[in-house]
C-alpha cells in the first residue's frame, strides 16, 4: 500500500540534539513511500539567528538524504507509485525569518512546502493564536512569489481569516497536519465550510496523531482515527484526507500509533472496518493525487523547475 505522511519535525529534533521517531530504519520499516520533512525554528523576532537555524536544518536534512540508501529528494517532480525508496519532501513551518531578498536560500535548498506563519502573526499572515487577521499585503505578494515558482501553500497553521484569504489566492493549497473541528472544537481544527472549500480546490488534508486536536485529552486510540474518517465520509470529504502525523513535534500520540514502523498495523486495523479503496486514499494515493496534480496545471509547466 502507498503510504505518505504530509509533516514531522524530524529536523527540528536533531537541531535539538535528540533522537527523532521518524528515522531511516522507522521509514524503512513501515515502508514508507513519501515522508515530508518540516524545517522549524519557534519564533524569536530574532531573523538572522532563526535564518542561521533552518540553514542548519537544510544541512541536516540532505546530510540524512545523502548518507541513506533508502532516501531521494527530488524536488518539483512527480511522486512516483514504482520507486522503492523513500520520497523525501521539504517544507518550512512558518517564515516569519524570510524577506523577498533572502528567498532564494528556499530553492536551492530545494523546498517545495511553505507556511506563512506557525500560531503566530508576522509580517504575512496571522496564525492560530490570534482570533482576528488576515493575509497582509505583504502576504499577497509572497503567496505571488510561490505560485510563480511552483510552491505549495501549507494553510495548517493560519487562522480563519487568513485561510480563506489564502485559499482563494494560492494555487496549490493543502493543510499538512491537522483534524476536524466537527469532532473536536480547537483552533488548528478545521471546520465544515473548510474541510469543504478544501474539496472544491481539489486540495488535502493530513491528519495528525495528536490526542489534544483529536479528541482534547492526553489519550487517542486507532478509533479516533476511524472516527475521523468517518465524519469525512459522511461529509463528503474522504477524497482529500491522509496523514499528517507531526511526529516529533508533539508530546502525546495515538497509541501503537508512535512511529513511521506503526502504518502497517493500523492500516490492517482500518482495512476490517473499512472499504479498501477508502483505506488507500487516506494512507497515500489521496496525497500522490493531490501532489502530482499541480504537475498539469498549466502555469506550473510553463515556468518549469525553478531549480533549473
Amino acid at each position: 500500500m502507498y503510504i505518505a505522511d504530509v509533516h514531522c519535525d524530524a529536523l527540528w529534533k536533531l537541531a535539538q540534539k535528540k533522537h527523532p521517531v521518524v528515522n531511516i530504519n522507522s521509514l524503512q520499516q513501515g515502508k514508507i513511500n513519501v515522508q515530508t520533512f518540516a524545517l522549524f525554528t519557534i519564533p524569536n523576532g530574532k531573523k538572522e539567528q532563526e535564518k542561521r537555524q533552518i540553514a542548519a536544518q537544510i544541512h541536516a536534512f540532505h546530510t540524512l538524504v545523502n548518507d541513506s540508501a533508502i532516501l531521494r529528494h527530488e524536488p518539483f517532480a512527480p511522486l512516483s507509485s514504482q520507486s522503492s525508496k523513500t520520497h523525501a519532501i521539504l517544507s518550512l513551518e512558518g517564515m516569519s525569518m524570510f524577506e523577498f531578498d533572502s528567498l532564494d536560500m528556499l530553492l536551492h535548498a530545494g523546498v517545495e512546502m511553505v507556511s506563512l506563519t506557525w500560531n503566530e502573526r508576522n509580517q504575512f499572515a496571522s496564525g492560530t493564536d490570534y482570533n482576528k487577521g488576515g493575509i497582509t499585503s505583504a502576504g499577497k505578494k509572497m503567496i505571488r512569489w510561490l505560485n510563480d515558482h511552483g510552491f505549495s501553500l501549507d494553510g495548517a497553521h493560519l487562522n480563519e481569516e487568513s485561510f480563506w484569504d489564502a485559499i482563494h489566492l494560492a494555487d496549490h493549497f493543502l493543510v499538512s497536519h491537522a483534524n476536524i473541528k466537527g469532532i473536536y472544537s480547537h483552533p488548528r481544527n478545521l471546520s465544515d465550510a473548510q474541510l469543504l472549500a478544501l474539496v472544491e480546490k481539489n486540495s488535502f488534508v493530513g491528519l495528525t496523531c495528536y490526542p489534544r486536536f483529536l479528541n482534547g485529552t492526553k489519550d487517542a486510540f486507532y478509533s479516533d482515527i476511524a472516527r475521523q474518517i468517518e465524519y469525512a465520509g459522511e461529509l463528503g470529504v474522504i477524497s482529500i484526507l491522509g496523514f499528517g502525523t507531526d511526529w516529533d513535534g508533539i508530546d502525546e500520540t495515538v497509541h501503537s500509533f508512535a512511529s513511521p514502523r506503526d502504518f502497517p498495523r493500523i492500516l490492517d486495523w482500518l482495512l476490517l472496518r473499512f472499504d479498501e479503496e477508502i483505506v488507500k486514499g487516506v494512507a497515500g494515493e489521496n496525497f500522490r493525487r493531490f501532489w502530482n496534480n499541480k504537475y498539469k496545471q498549466r502555469s506550473f509547466q510553463n515556468s518549469g523547475n525553478p531549480l533549473q
